[in-house]
């Protein structure tokens, strides 16, 4: 799928491992988390509206991508969970900027850095954890991961 922000397009990839699909048909139901419709939209939104304005910066690229896996996971409190991985191929995060300061309200190269709070904020406020990895040695070309987990809603 192509989608565009701005002037800038770029493609959407989504994929599950196949366990998530087992656990699924096992449960004989939709698998549900611990976050509103609206909650993960508002992470999504920052999170790919972050993606366009700092890493998709060349826009002479057509190559652009967002790619979201999910996949089951354990959480630290032995509770399964569900880990939705979000990589895009833009440009690395500036080695000025740590990752911790991504989740610091007001720290950001070009924004008000309000973006990485928010998603740190609404993630942990539904009992879920979020990790930030910027790497530009990684050999996919996918520099950029949010790693998002969240307890699986067994109501």
């Amino acid at each position: 799928n192509n989608y565009a922000c701005g002037t800038t397009c770029f493609k959407f990839a989504l994929d599950c491992d196949s366990n998530l699909d087992e656990y699924t048909k096992k449960l004989g139901s939709t698998l549900k988390v611990t976050i509103s419709e609206e909650s993960m939209s508002r992470v999504l939104k920052n999170i790919f509206v972050n993606a366009v304005r700092h890493g998709f910066t060349d826009e002479s690229r057509r190559d652009y991508c967002i790619r979201i896996h999910v996949s089951r996971c354990n959480l630290e409190h032995g509770a399964e969970g569900v880990q939705i991985s979000i990589s895009n191929n833009g440009a690395p995060l500036s080695n000025e900027i740590s990752s911790d300061e991504i989740y610091t309200w007001g720290v950001s190269s070009n924004g008000t850095g309000i973006g990485g709070y928010e998603v740190k904020g609404i993630i942990e406020a539904n009992g879920g954890a979020v990790n930030f990895e910027s790497n530009p040695k990684d050999k996919s070309g996918f520099y950029v991961k949010y790693i998002i987990k969240l307890p699986i809603d067994n109501e």
